[in-house]
Order: structure tokens, then sequence, then C-alpha cells
């Protein structure tokens, strides 16, 4: 993995201008270097900025954890290596090292290829947290099954659970494992702490031995969601399972029910687990679906129950087109408490999913909500996407099958695209990330996610990393010559415009404007970002001036900082979203920030936009 780090801060992409602001230099002039971004070489300062390179590659289906070690492990689909599953981890989202093979389907196991999304859970039980002793490390995945009767398809297809003490693996096929520490010292498997009889011959999860218990939950157990019950076509083929843990401590597990014989599509499923190894398989049930279910060209936005039975419901209030193509898959779930202006709350469960396929370019991560962690789970209008690419996308494809990952106080997600951004074509698939936000939607009454990608430029690393955050929501900021409806605020909300459905999030000035950031107090600060408009039409070229007040009132100033210009096509009029004209430094001491924009790309347009702006402080 190539290092990004640039050796010295008056590389080629560095300028230096000496400055005397004012009086207030003292009579002195100090050099002011600054690292504009990208170097012709293709390198940039991996301590301040990372980039959606696409470098770990063959590497699809991600899912990924923060650990206490303060490195992010991404464990993925090997693509090119189907009975293995390879670890990566970073600290600063740039820079990657390789960890290794972590699992491995052994000969006498019950995997022996297709080992795909692989997602890891912390678990420590009451009595470790109790004792502050360390849990263990828990990989779900699917793979296929070795001694599976033999079947059409997908038929063979099952989740397990292997166990490692380390986030770095290796990981052992639960029943193989001696993970477990009793406490007169002997070591025995995970299986028999819970007292189960897993061995690893069989993977963890067996459905058809439980179909009397799944049928009387209401399941339409034959997977063809039409309300009558054929056991003898209840082939439970499964892949993409994901763990919660709710904030009582309880537990469960979402799924897909993969098309296999007797089921013509793909189905999420979740059910309550009673530890991290033991399905509660009387609570399995239907929780989202695809459009043109039941061999019917209709949308799926919930289930109910009609005559006892699970069954696919259309909300006519909701809009989904074709926009799914028969795809809901790679669930993922979390928790989360809107706080309205009026001090009241608003608790929903998150479910999101993959839609329409993962070969497509527009393989995207959708949102259904619920009140609880098993549903009713209602879908949001497709005109709400979480996560995907536009038609005029030239530097991401396919972006889904995703995770959240929190570190710190900053949400991540995480996904895979293909490594042919403009074409796509299936594989080979690597990881990407972007940031993710809250934001609150009128019309539902309650947050919904915002994400600032799929991004191919400069962003912040992380702030568990740099120690430096955005603090330009805790300035003051003003802005001249404001379009109705376009504030200074909208330039501190944090978030990025990338659809066309975020436009009303971008600051737009009638001509040019003057922006002035004003600090609570002085803060140490190394990097800005000033995020230009998705608009081609009203977008800049550079800011003409970038002027810093330092807390001692030396003043310095940058001009004519320029936005990439690979960031954007004159012959096409696009712009890639989510870029920024970038500059990081030696950390100074800042109290206010100005900046002068009034060169648009497009000659003679009359508006220009600025989509957000983040100075990094601490």
């Amino acid at each position: 993995m190539r290092r990004k780090i640039l050796a010295t801060l008056l590389g080629a992409a560095m300028l230096v201008l000496p400055v005397c602001g004012f009086t207030g230099c003292g009579g002195e002039t100090q050099p002011f270097t600054y690292d504009d971004g990208i170097s012709a070489s293709g390198n940039y300062d991996s301590s301040v900025f990372y980039r959606n390179d696409l470098e770990v590659d063959w590497f699809a289906d991600p899912g990924v954890i923060y650990a206490e070690d303060g490195y992010f492990y991404a464990y993925g689909t090997a693509s090119d290596m189907s009975g293995a599953i390879r670890a990566w981890r970073s600290k600063n989202l740039a820079d990657w090292e390789f960890v290794g093979v972590v699992y491995n389907c052994e000969a006498d196991g019950w995997a022996y290829l297709d080992v795909w999304a692989p997602e890891v859970l912390y678990y420590q039980t009451a009595e470790q947290k109790i004792n502050d002793e360390p849990g263990l490390y828990y990989m779900y995945f699917s793979a296929a099954w070795r001694n599976y009767p033999s079947g059409s398809g997908f038929d063979n297809y099952r989740m397990s659970v292997a166990v490692a003490d380390s986030p770095a693996g290796p990981f052992i096929d639960v029943g193989k494992d001696t993970a477990w520490t009793n406490a007169d010292g002997t070591q025995i498997s995970v299986s028999e702490y819970y007292g189960r009889g897993y061995d690893g011959s069989e993977p963890v999860f067996l459905f058809e031995e439980h179909l009397e218990e799944i049928a009387a939950n209401g399941v339409d157990i034959d997977g063809t969601l039409d309300g009558v019950q054929n056991e003898a076509n209840a082939v439970f083929s499964v892949i993409d399972p994901s763990p919660f843990i709710d904030e009582d401590g309880s537990m469960y597990m979402y799924f897909v029910r993969h098309q296999s014989t007797g089921n013509s599509g793909n189905v999420i499923y979740g059910m309550r687990m009673f530890d991290p190894i033991t399905p509660d398989y009387s609570t399995v049930m239907p929780l989202a679906a695809a459009n043109a279910v039941v061999g019917a060209n209709r949308e799926c936005d919930y289930f109910e129950k009609v005559n006892g039975v699970y069954t696919p419901m259309d909300d006519p209030a909701v809009s989904l087109s074709t926009s799914e193509e028969g795809v809901n898959e790679a669930p993922f779930m979390q928790r989360h408490t809107t706080v309205k202006a009026d001090g009241s709350t608003v608790t929903k469960y998150y479910l999101t999913y993959s839609i329409i396929g993962y070969t497509s370019p527009f393989y995207s991560v959708s949102l259904a909500t619920g009140d609880s962690p098993l549903g009713t789970f209602r879908k949001v209008s497709a005109s709400l996407p979480v996560h995907g690419t536009n038609s005029d996308f030239d530097h991401m494809s396919g972006t889904g099958h995703h995770c959240f990952v929190q570190a710190g106080d900053e949400n991540f997600i995480f996904y895979h695209a293909h490594c042919d951004r403009s074409m796509g074509n299936g594989n080979p698939r690597a990881l990407a990330v972007d940031r993710v936000y809250w934001y609150y939607n009128e019309e539902l009454g309650y947050d919904i996610y915002h994400s600032d990608g799929p991004s191919y430029s400069l962003n912040p690393v992380p702030e568990v990393t740099s120690g430096y955050k955005n603090i330009v929501p805790q300035a003051q900021i003003e802005a001249t010559n404001a379009a109705d409806g376009r504030s200074a605020a909208l330039l501190q909300d944090g978030m990025s415009a990338i659809h066309a459905y975020d436009d009303a999030l971008e600051f737009v000035a009638n001509g040019s404007t003057q922006i002035t950031v004003t600090l609570p107090r002085s803060y140490t600060v190394n990097a800005i970002f000033i995020y230009n408009s998705r608009s081609y039409s009203m977008a800049f070229s550079k800011v003409s001036e970038v002027r810093m007040t330092a807390s001692d009132g030396s003043v310095y100033v940058v001009n004519d900082l320029a936005f990439n210009t690979e960031y954007y096509n004159t012959t096409n009029e696009t712009i890639r979203p989510g870029a920024a004209a970038v500059m990081a430094f030696e950390p100074l001491s800042i109290v206010k920030i100005e900046l002068t924009i009034d060169t648009p790309i497009r000659s003679g347009a009359a508006q220009i936009a600025v989509d957000e702006i983040k100075v990094m402080g601490k």
C-alpha cells in the first residue's frame, strides 16, 4: 500500500507566501506555506486528508468496526479468493495495512466456498463487563455448505459464526474454538460456554430444523409470500447476516433469505437472539421485500399479518417505482432518537439495505423505519435514498452493501464501489468510506441519514486520529450578497450537497461573496476546506483570497486558492459533487477567517454557490 504522506511541506503542491498583513506583524515578514491538496505525482498528506482511492480492491460487502487500539478494521468478501475472509486496518482512512487472512475454510469444516459479507461484533457478557474483563469478537458470515444435499442455484447458502479474541483474528468456527477461559483457567469453546452442541461441522443457523416454530409466527416458510404454506419447498437459503444490540442489551440478527428453490427473490428477515450464537427461531419474521413480489408488479413497502401470515403490502403514499429491481439485501440496523426543536423526542429503528443489484452502477442504500427492532418497517420514499450515485456520476459506481461506524463523535458509512468508476461491471470492487450525518426531515417528523458521498475528493481524516474537528458549527458566520432563502447558516450545517434533492443545502450568492468566519475563541487550525457547488452553473473556479487572523494579530493571506480542475469538465459542464478547494498548513492559532469568492467556472454566471466550509481546529 503506497503512502500518501508528503515527504516535506515544501513539495510541489506548496506555495510559499511571505505576508505582512498590518502592523500586528511587528514589521517582520514570516513565510506562510500551505498545501493545496494533491501533488503532481498524485500524492497527498494523509495526516490531514483521505480520499476514496479504491486501493483495497477485490474486497466487497464490507463489515467494519472501530476497535480500542484506534484502528478501523475492515472485513470483506474476497472476490478473488472464494474460501477466505481478508482484513485490512487503518487509522486515517487513507493508509490501509493488510492484516491478513482472518478466516479460512477448513477441510473438515461446514463452509467450503463463497464466504461472503462478514460482520464483526465485539461482545462482552454481563459478567465480563462487571469484572472489566475483555470480551470476544464474533464474526457472522454466509458461505456455501459443504455437506448440504444437492439442490439448485443458491440452495446450500447458510450463515454461521466464528470467534476470535482479537480484531485481527484468526477467527475459528464456533465449536472448534477454545476461545473461552473458565474461572479455573481451562479452555473451552464458546459453544460449550453457552451450553450448545455446535462442533463446527454444520452452520450455526439452521432454519429448516425449526420450520414449525417459524411458521407458527406467521412466516410463509416456502418463501413465496403468497400466504400458502408449502413445506416441501421450504429451502431456507440465507446470506448477509448483520447483528444488532439494542440499548437494553437485547440482541437481534438481520439477514437475507436468498433466492433459491421455491423462492424467487431476496427478502430481509430479522429475529431475536438469546445470546451471540443462539437464535430464537420463534421470532423470525420478514421485514422488507423488493417490489415485483409474488409474481405481481407491485411494491412491498411493509409487511402486515393477513389471516395470520405476514403479507407484503403496498403503501400508495410511498413511491418506489421500479428502483429496487427485485433486490433488498445487505441489511444494517441502528437505533436513533430525534430531539425536536420543542424538546420532544422520537425514537426510531433504522433498517438500511441495498437495492438493484451489485453489478449495477446504481447499486445503492435505502431506508425503512420502525418503532421496534422487528418492525413493522415502512420504507422511506425513493426520493430520499441514504447513499448512491446519479446517472451523471463518472467518479463512483455501485456504491452499496454498507455498514455504519461511529468513531468518537463522528459517523461514517463504509461501502464497496466498482473499481471501474465510470462503467461499473461488478468485479473488482473496493472499499470506500464517507461521513454521514443525521438531519431532521419535516415531512417525516424525525431525523434521517445524510451521506456526504459517494465522494472521490480530499476529505478530513477522522477526528479520533488527527485530533482536529470541524469548528465552523461553533462559529459566527456571515456572507454578503446572499440570495433569498440561502443564508450563510447553510455553510455550517456540516453536510455536503451530493444529489439534486440536496440543492437546498447550498449557500447561494448573487454575484460575488465575502464570507467571514469568526471563531468564539482562538483555535489551533491546520486545514480549511471550501466545498464547491454540485451545480456546474454556480460553481467557483477559485477562492480569490483567504485571509486568516491569528490570535496575536498577525494576518496570513493566500491569493487564488484553486479548485482542482480534475473535479470538473468544462466540455460537458459537469462537476464532481462533494469536492472542495483545500489548504493545509502548519498549525496556527486563528480567531477569524475571511474568504473572497468572485470567480465562477462558467463565465458570466449570475450566481455563485458554496456548499460548505470546514475549518479543522482544536
